[in-house]
């Protein structure tokens, strides 16, 4: 606000009723609790619920007729669908009790699913209940704009694909398993492609947030899995995915074009686009061109590759650090932190086990940790105070 009245954006009366707002929210908050704990609390509540209903029920399905079964799981939809909407929207001064009503809707919705299939014993491809939950909820997501919803709805749908490619593959199959940690790691990349294409458009602008997170996170660790030593036979594909290669490669690209086509975006948009960019290329051109089976012809082969993939990895983490202070984002920082620490814990575990006695190996162990972790809060201290500054925050 300083900065503001000092460039002559606001005036001096105009700083003071500002400053004045944020400490009465904050006077608030200290005594009636902030709104992201209500927000969580209530969350875990309709969580807990939903279990709790679904135990009672299965408890006792085998002795409930079929119409009092059908009636029990719509008139725990309506009633719970109806409620959160009249508190959330209507006259009623609960949101947030609303809001926490409407996610455990959307989680008994995947229950019905499923209650219902069992009631009639319908017999079909297991996955398809798990991928008409994920886009029954995902319009609510949209409409409502409600992350918890759409957070749910990612997790649900990425369920799905996982459940829709290991019965597309024989696991069982020599070292098939990397076959679906690549395609996951190219899904991946596509879900941070729809976060970018998300944040460039106003009015889809707050979504883009569970876009992100999962579109890094699940890169990251589908690539962690490379940095540790793999057999000496590997395969980096599997022709029966090779469809769902091409359509991701291709919904990727196209979130990328809407992304650098928005008219409006943030500083460091170009190092980030072609991060992705070349992180996609690279896993489809793996897959589609050198796919294996590959054998290491001796151990110093198998070393080299060992090498460059954990180099790799700590570089893509070190970048998405980078990356996170430039475009001041702190979600970026705190993921790339993350996996900067669980990086460093799996190499000291696997090349400092064998050689120092357990004692040394534990304290040497915790006094990395502790100062590395002591360095690291100081630095993201650090950019966060940088963020706040650059925002005119006081």
């Amino acid at each position: 606000a300083q900065a503001w009245e000092r460039d002559g954006l606001i005036s001096a009366d105009q700083r003071m009723h500002i400053l004045e707002r944020y400490a009465w929210q904050r006077r608030i908050e200290a005594r009636a609790g902030s709104s992201r704990l209500i927000a969580t609390i209530t969350i875990l509540g309709s969580i807990l619920i939903g279990v709790g209903v679904l135990l009672f029920i299965a408890a006792n399905w085998a002795a409930i007729p079929k119409a009092v079964k059908l009636l029990m799981i719509f008139g725990i939809l309506i009633g719970t669908y109806g409620t959160g909407y009249f508190l959330r929207f209507g006259k009623g001064s609960y949101p947030k009790l609303g809001a926490a009503l409407i996610f455990l809707g959307t989680i008994m919705f995947g229950a019905a699913i499923f209650l219902i299939a069992q009631i009639y014993h319908i017999s079909a491809h297991y996955p398809n209940g798990v991928l008409i939950w994920g886009l029954g909820i995902l319009p609510l997501a949209y409409v409502l704009r409600f992350r918890s919803v759409l957070i749910l709805t990612l997790a649900v749908l990425c369920l799905w694909f996982d459940m829709e490619l290991t019965y597309h593959m024989d696991l069982g199959e020599h070292m098939s398993i990397l076959a679906l940690v690549m395609i996951n790691l190219l899904a991946g990349l596509l879900l941070w492609m729809l976060g970018l294409a998300h944040a460039a458009r106003e009015s889809y602008k707050e979504l883009a947030g569970p876009y992100l997170v999962f579109g890094m996170i699940i890169p990251l660790a589908a690539g962690f899995v490379f940095t540790f030593e793999l057999p000496r036979h590997i395969s980096l594909a599997a022709p029966q995915l090779m469809p769902y290669f091409y359509g991701a490669s291709v919904l990727g690209l196209a979130s990328l074009i809407l992304f650098t086509a928005a008219p409006e975006k943030e500083r460091g948009w170009v190092p980030e686009s072609t991060l992705l960019l070349i992180g996609m290329a690279t896993v489809f051109g793996l897959v589609r061109f050198f796919p294996g089976p590959y054998q290491f012809v001796d151990d110093g082969a198998k070393l080299a590759f060992l090498v460059a993939a954990n180099s790799i990895f700590l570089a893509v983490v070190i970048g998405i650090v980078l990356l996170g202070y430039v475009r001041k984002r702190p979600a970026y920082i705190n993921i790339g932190l993350l996996f900067f620490v669980v990086f460093v814990c799996a190499r000291y575990f696997d090349f400092f086990w064998k050689f120092l006695p357990r004692s040394i190996f534990f304290i040497v162990g915790g006094c990395i940790l502790l100062a590395g972790g002591a360095a690291m809060e100081r630095k993201r201290r650090m950019i966060m105070a940088e963020f706040a500054r650059r925002e005119g925050r006081p």
